[in-house]
């Protein structure tokens, strides 16, 4: 049997729906990172050969309360991947995460309250995809009330 002869074969296979494929979940960054290559399958950027130092509890993290000296506003800290931070607030964005120091360390249920406010956002909002990633790593679901 010829190549195109294989190639036709399996494109009615396909048509017929013999052998579909299922797309898969996209799982969340156990680190709670939103732009990890992880979610679509691919290597994490906090494991392998050349890993980055994962967040840890002392870092700037979601609900803290920073000052950006570029601009010399007080922020509340949205989320932190890798070397950039998101605000809180309109319009959203980014900035360089060195640029940042921290002002308050939100405390567990700030953080908590954050999260699940965050996951509560409508559209197509960075903010909102990390507070859903967050609370799944978690195994919580985004609404308990």
């Amino acid at each position: 049997m010829s190549n195109t002869h294989d190639l036709f074969a399996v494109g009615a296979q396909v048509e017929r729906g013999v052998g579909r494929l299922e797309p898969e979940r996209a799982k969340a960054c156990k680190y709670g990172d939103p732009l990890c290559p992880c979610q679509d399958g691919d290597m994490c950027h906090y494991e392998g050969p050349n890993p980055m130092t994962p967040p840890t509890i002392d870092d700037i993290d979601t609900a803290d309360h920073v000052h950006h000296a570029p601009s010399g506003e007080d922020w509340v800290v949205a989320y932190v991947a890798a070397d950039r931070l998101a605000w809180c607030g309109w319009p959203q964005g980014q900035a360089a995460l060195a640029d940042c120091t921290l002002l308050k360390k939100a405390t567990p249920g700030e953080l908590d309250k954050l999260l699940r406010e965050m996951a509560d956002m409508d559209g197509n909002d960075m903010r909102a995809a990390y507070a859903r990633g967050r609370l799944a790593a978690r195994h919580e679901p985004p609404n308990v009330i």
